[in-house]
């Protein structure tokens, strides 16, 4: 009787085991996988970045691209404290990136019909994977918004219904409710300023009972 209830007992550790590891896995595998905004994150410039550029001085081309790109990014990351501000640098070869670099490095690219999604076109679009990659259908299409955009979808947020960098509604700046959620799906977040309706620290492009309609007056937000 005795050994029967030690036997019923090890099987009952073995189904928990059982069950229990793949979820610690997932979890692990998953907490891996996202960006860590302790670390550095790589950006790789793949040539295609060049598209269009025979008209003009490459490095002009490239770099009036590159400025844009850089103000989504900053978008992002000026929300946060200076001193812990997450780190994102521009690099313009994999061999540029430490080996040990604790995030996968995400390649700039514009291919034309790179991102068809559900059967349709897109300007742009994150491909996540390895290599991870932020593609431009076209270079009309780099513009301060869409690249804040698809940052955002490497940062790890899907898209929201309104009131957001991450809607479909054309929203040109990233809004308090998009940091919040990164900072809720991502453990790693340094600390933050979402304070943008109070006292001197208002911002009619930021508050978020005035953001949209600031938007929609055409003033500039920045």
């Amino acid at each position: 009787m005795r050994a029967k209830k030690i036997a019923t007992a090890l099987v009952i550790i073995l189904l928990d085991l059982l069950i229990c590891v793949p979820i610690w896995y997932a979890n692990r595998k998953h907490a891996q996988d996202g960006i860590n905004l302790n670390e550095p994150i790589y950006f790789v410039v793949d040539y295609s970045f060049f598209k269009d550029c025979d008209h003009t001085p490459e490095d002009t081309c490239l770099s009036d691209r590159l400025v844009i790109f850089t103000a989504g990014i900053d978008d992002w990351f000026n929300h946060f404290a200076e001193v812990s501000r997450p780190k994102a640098v521009i690099v313009f070869s994999v061999d540029d990136v430490p080996e040990n670099a604790a995030n996968t490095p995400i390649y700039l690219q514009i291919e034309d019909n790179g991102c068809i999604v559900e059967g349709s076109v897109r300007r742009a679009c994150y491909m996540g994977g390895t290599p991870a990659k932020i593609i431009f259908d076209n270079p009309e299409n780099i513009d301060v918004p869409t690249s804040a955009h698809e940052i955002g979808h490497a940062l790890g947020l899907d898209h929201r219904p309104s009131d957001s960098i991450m809607s479909y509604r054309d929203r040109n700046i990233v809004q308090p409710i998009d940091i919040i959620t990164l900072c809720e799906q991502n453990n790693t977040c340094p600390p933050h300023d979402t304070v943008w309706c109070k006292g001197s620290f208002y911002n009619s492009c930021r508050c978020p009972s005035t953001s949209f309609e600031a938007s929609e007056e055409g003033r500039v937000c920045e």
